[in-house]
């Protein structure tokens, strides 16, 4: 009958539907905002974060070059000591220099015997639920608690300059307190 065809069609394309809104929240979802010299992604979900941080790895490794890290250290928390033991494994291997801001508040108490980098430690009176990573002419945000997480790139060379200078006026300023600092050293 026909009703009984409309309904096959209408229930099909339901499922199709279903399965591309799984697909994109699942995955790598990519929005691009182009403007005049920046350029906006926003990555949804786990694998969207993994992709950048393996661009972040790929770049630091081919350009000898530092990146600059802010926030409380989520990564282990999110996706494990597994992942997170291989991605320090692999900045000792590379020799990936980085200078790392972390919360003195750790989930971890042995995270400065894995963590590769130099490292300060700044009490965060008011924790954020968001990390940003700094390189080239980036800045990378994670947003944690959405629901898939989500991580946006901005490729602006304002937004990093901005970024950088708040990276180093908190750098200054964890040193001038005296704040506890770790400065591991690269072993190979």
């Amino acid at each position: 009958s026909g009703k009984g065809i409309f309904e096959k069609i209408l229930k099909d394309r339901e499922e199709e539907l279903k399965i591309e809104r799984e697909g994109i929240v699942a995955f790598d979802y990519k929005k691009i905002v182009y403007s005049k010299e920046s350029k906006v992604q926003i990555r949804v979900g786990d694998e969207g974060f993994k992709t950048f941080l393996a661009e972040l790895t790929d770049w630091a490794r081919k350009t000898k070059q530092e990146y600059l890290f802010i926030g409380k250290g989520r990564v282990r928390k999110h996706f494990g000591d597994e992942y997170y033991k291989h991605f320090q494994g692999l900045k000792r291997k590379f020799k990936i220099k980085c200078r790392i801001i972390m919360s003195k508040e750790l989930d971890y108490s042995d995270t400065p015997k894995i963590l590769y980098g130099n490292v300060r430690y700044i009490p965060f009176k008011y924790p954020s639920p968001t990390s940003a990573w700094i390189y080239d002419r980036k800045v990378v945000i994670v947003l944690w608690e959405t629901e898939p997480i989500t991580t946006i790139i901005i490729d602006s060379e304002e937004a990093n300059m901005s970024y950088k200078n708040y990276f180093e006026l908190l750098w200054e300023a964890s040193a001038e307190k005296e704040v506890e600092v770790l400065e591991l050293e690269n072993k190979d």
